[in-house]
């Protein structure tokens, strides 16, 4: 039962599969499951085990040899109750020859795990390989071969869909097997190492990051711990063994107790006895390292065998592996660009002559993007957000070493020079990168230069040199002297320059994101080094620094005032669609932060630390810091984009607040409240630099996926989902026409469930047909008349054709051979032409109106259009064109993005759009989609707030 659990555990499926327009009764499923699946019973005859499970294929046409315990049997028989096929199951553990039969099977099929199932006499494997199927749209025609009504989509009962979510607090229900196993080493190798030199004072401080390590990965996975995050970038090109999430969550539980014991034994002074668990720790970690035998998945699947676990906690997990490894597979595969040259776009009424306004046309579509890789032309402004952090972490080191809060801490020295090392290298690579990136694609520079969101990013530039003259005012006066002046100077220029825009430009409130105060930020360290030259340098004999700094300071207190007002009005009022700009609402903590000890700093000829000022503003960073943190873990703002440089905002948020704590400390009096807190956002500051610091490095190894084009999407991205959907779909309607002509059985089940899945096609279809006639080809002609009026033609003449289906639809559903099967021929000749036309006509679109829709259009305009198309279509159509959308979006994130672009233009009507979702999709993706898109869940659905 162990080998089975462990075996099976490898798996990871997602249930990509579409469900009904409208829900059944718990009460009505379970009648139909009662009336249609057979429990083999006792009554097998004497005889070989081979006849026996030849004569049990033979006469099921579907048989699942299934443990009555096992979440993977469990799963796979709701899988076919949603279809409504009859299927036979022989419990493995109940039956009296279940044992014997299954190591028959096991011998003939090489398949040693439950369940085991047969499928019209082949075997098709156990529950991934029946997710993965399904995923791929083959299982309905393999249920519906014998001639059995199959739900397509499967039916899903009400009762179904409460399933909590898709992992236990931000751990994720798929894990990489390979990373697991990895980090597994490296906690035999720490645990070695502490057993080694446990005498020694320091072994007890790595003890205790053993076991913080092991909470953030039983709290959040590989992706918020040191070591899950360091094998992540050692494997970065090792594809991914995609295992069950819970199992491993409970192993980092089990890890737990052993290293918090561990812990306490070392920094109580029970060395020994913290030694002994730490020995015990190695065991259980080089059992699944070197064996790759998961102790703790084994406890856990003795505890779902014995009644302790549900059964279900792997359903998340079966239902999104499939998605998941989907998802990886195409952001890693190559693309092959369509290598045409770039092109003007006239209109008619043009005659011939080219603008620079002209529309032009690039067919580059957005799965090439994914190998776009060019470390010229993607290297942006936000990258110098890595060498700053850098920095800051460097100079919070220093800052903690010059203030001698502690002689232990004298380790800090070498710290410092090697982290402000790496970012003074880090900034000199990016800086001649980006000083190239300027000579040949000065456009693209200026375009981001005066973007009004990347734009303020510019700052970072200043500020990096500012903490640079900062780390070196003690060691080379004059180069420090002149880095702050040069800093300064160009930090008050962009100040002015940026302010100006905001105020004589029209912006809408979109534009108006906390990057702005990245000019605050810069202002009040330059403040903050000048008051530091003033203390440290004699220079101040010819400069008064404290009073110069006054100029910078007065700017950025005035500005930090006035833009937190105006950012935190729009954060409370924003629906946070946009997860690209999440991060820069941390610029708020790195500005309060840096606000004090800025204070103190144009305030060195009086003691500020008993000033209200002074003491509210660390207060503030405190306060605000409680805030986004708790905001970010409970909203799950962060979970489900992808990493990205203006992550690293969070790490130099989180050193500002260090420093801040620091200068508290030293200023308001040495006590253990303040010291501590100092201590705790230090090693904050250092654990959040560490993982940005890991994430970067994953994207360099893996193919320098670092430099691709930032991801780019709205309101309209609908659109093109609404394409990649048909993408998916209509190649598999295409295989199901193939194989429905003739007088097979398999031909009449492919025509039974080709005529409903062709039904919920055609209402998708239609219905994107009417949002682009009506609403968005209108749009796109206001900026360029006349474009491309052939997408019309191409539309009437699809829409004839799809008449002409539609009549033939009744005709493949009826019993008559004679009558069916001319139908079908006449249908699969039509739809193999219709379908060759659609796809041409999708990438047309792309090429012109989708291009216009995102690069002209404003995002106010694109959720108006979004609003209009929406109500185009009545609600009844939307529960067939939601289900076929999210049931065909086979990534992950597009799944949340056609969500998101809804809620995004309309977010009074989320819950709404919710409600239609909540009935039209199965558990698992609604269990996936509310944890993403929290703002849709309907009223009397847990998770349910009022925001209107």
């Amino acid at each position: 039962a162990a080998e089975n659990m462990d075996s099976a555990m490898a798996g990871d499926v997602e249930m990509g599969a579409a469900v009904a327009p409208a829900p059944v009764s718990l009460k009505d499923t379970e009648a139909r499951v009662t009336g249609r699946v057979t429990k083999i019973g006792p009554e097998l005859g004497a005889g070989k085990m081979s006849d026996q499970l030849d004569e049990l294929v033979a006469k099921y046409h579907v048989l699942v040899i299934s443990r009555t315990w096992c979440p993977f049997c469990l799963e796979a028989k709701s899988t076919l109750d949603g279809y409504g096929v009859p299927y036979a199951v022989l419990e493995v553990n109940e039956h009296p020859q279940g044992n014997a039969l299954f190591q028959e099977l096991a011998s003939r099929t090489e398949h040693g795990t439950v369940p085991a199932i047969y499928i019209g006499g082949e075997f098709i494997g156990g529950c991934n390989q029946l997710k993965t199927l399904e995923f791929n749209g083959e299982l309905a025609v393999k249920l519906a071969a014998k001639g059995d009504v199959v739900n397509t989509p499967p039916t899903v009962g009400v009762d179904e869909k409460r399933i909590s979510g898709t992992g236990l607090f931000r751990f994720p229900e798929t894990a990489d097997g390979n990373v697991v196993r990895l980090v597994a080493g490296m906690v035999v190798l720490q645990s070695i190492l502490c057993i080694a030199f446990f005498r020694e004072p320091g072994t007890r401080w790595f003890v205790l990051g053993l076991a913080i390590d092991f909470v953030l990965r039983f709290l959040g996975g590989a992706r918020v711990s040191i070591k899950g995050l360091l094998a992540t970038a050692l494997l970065s090109r090792v594809p991914p063994k995609f295992v069950a999430g819970p199992p491993k969550q409970f192993a980092a539980l089990c890890g737990i107790m052993f290293s918090v014991t561990a812990a306490g034994c070392y920094l109580g002074g029970q060395e020994v006895a913290g030694a002994v668990v730490l020995a015990m720790l190695v065991g259980a970690a080089s059992l699944e390292f070197f064996l790759n035998f998961c102790l703790g998945c084994w406890m856990f699947g003795w505890a779902i065998r014995l009644g302790i676990l549900k059964g279900t906690v792997y359903r998340a997990h079966l239902n999104l592996r499939d998605l998941k490894k989907n998802g990886y597979e195409y952001v890693t595969s190559f693309h092959e660009p369509s290598g045409k040259p770039n092109a003007h776009v006239l209109m008619p009424w043009q005659q011939g002559l080219e603008t620079p306004a002209d529309l032009i046309r690039k067919e580059r579509f957005e799965d090439e993007k994914l190998s776009d890789v060019s470390v010229l032309r993607h290297t942006r402004i936000s990258f110098f957000l890595a060498p700053m952090t850098l920095a800051a972490m460097g100079y919070v080191f220093k800052f903690l070493y010059d203030t001698r809060v502690d002689p232990v801490l004298d380790f800090l020295v070498t710290a410092w020079k090697v982290v402000a090392g790496v970012g003074a290298a880090a900034f000199v690579i990016f800086g001649c990168i980006y000083a190239l990136r300027c000579v040949l694609h000065f456009n693209k520079v200026w375009k981001e230069f005066n973007h009004p969101i990347t734009g303020h990013f510019f700052s970072v530039i200043p500020i990096t040199i500012l903490i640079f003259s900062l780390l070196t005012e003690d060691r080379n006066e004059d180069l420090g002297e002149g880095l702050l002046w040069l800093g300064a100077l160009l930090q008050m220029a962009l100040s002015v320059q940026k302010i100006a825009d905001m105020i004589y430009t029209p912006l809408s409130q979109d534009m108006l994101t906390p990057a702005s105060m990245m000019a605050p930020v810069g202002n009040f360290i330059a403040a903050l080094s000048m008051g530091a030259y003033a203390t440290d340098n004699d220079s101040q004999e010819d400069i008064n620094y404290p009073r110069v700094a006054l100029l910078w300071f007065g700017v950025a207190f005035f500005f930090f005032i006035a833009l937190f007002a105006v950012t935190f009005n729009r954060a409370i009022l924003d629906h946070h669609s946009d997860a690209r700009l999440r991060p820069t609402l941390w610029v708020w903590l790195a500005a309060s932060s840096v606000a004090g000890p800025a204070y103190a700093a144009v305030n060195t000829e009086r003691d500020v630390s008993q000033e209200t000022l002074y003491q509210s503003l660390y207060t503030l960073s405190l306060f605000l810091f409680a805030v986004l943190a708790w905001g970010s873990v409970r909203k799950s703002f962060f979970a489900h984009e992808k990493f990205t440089m203006e992550c690293w905002t969070y790490g130099f948020a989180c050193c500002a607040l260090a420093l801040s704590a620091i200068d508290y400390h030293v200023r308001v009096g040495s006590n253990e409240f303040t010291k501590v807190l100092a201590y705790l956002a230090v090693a904050l500051a250092a654990w959040v630099t560490s993982v940005v610091v890991l994430h970067t490095i994953h994207l360099l190894v893996d193919g320098l996926r670092l430099f691709l084009p930032s991801p780019k999407w709205g309101p309209l991205s609908l659109m093109r989902l609404t394409h990649e959907a048909l993408r998916v779909e209509l190649p598999r309607l295409e295989q199901l026409a193939e194989q429905m002509v003739g007088e097979s059985a398999e031909a009449a089940a492919a025509r039974s469930v080709f005529a409903k899945r062709f039904a919920l096609m055609e209402a998708a279809y239609s219905e994107h047909g009417r949002h682009e006639d009506l609403v968005f080809f209108k749009a796109a002609r206001r900026y360029f008349p006349g474009l491309e009026t052939s997408m019309d033609e191409e539309h009437e003449h699809e829409h004839a054709v799809l008449d002409e289906m539609l009549e033939l639809l009744p005709k493949l559903s009826a019993e008559d051979a004679g009558i069916s099967g001319p139908a079908a021929a006449s249908m699969r000749d039509l739809y193999m032409g219709w379908c060759v036309h659609v796809l041409n006509h999708l990438r047309h679109e792309e090429v012109y109106v989708t291009k216009v829709m995102r690069k002209y259009v404003p995002v106010e305009v694109q959720r108006q259009l979004t609003r209009e198309a929406y109500h185009v279509t009545p609600p009844e159509r939307w529960l067939m064109v939601f289900p076929f959308i999210l049931a065909n979006l086979n990534v992950p994130m597009w799944k949340i993005r056609y969500v998101k672009a809804f809620t995004w233009a309309m977010p009074e009507l989320a819950q709404q759009i919710g409600l239609m979702v909540y009935r039209s999709v199965d558990a698992p993706t609604w269990a996936f989609l509310k944890e993403k898109c929290p703002e849709i869940i309907p009223r009397g659905v847990s998770g349910f707030r009022r925001y209107y």
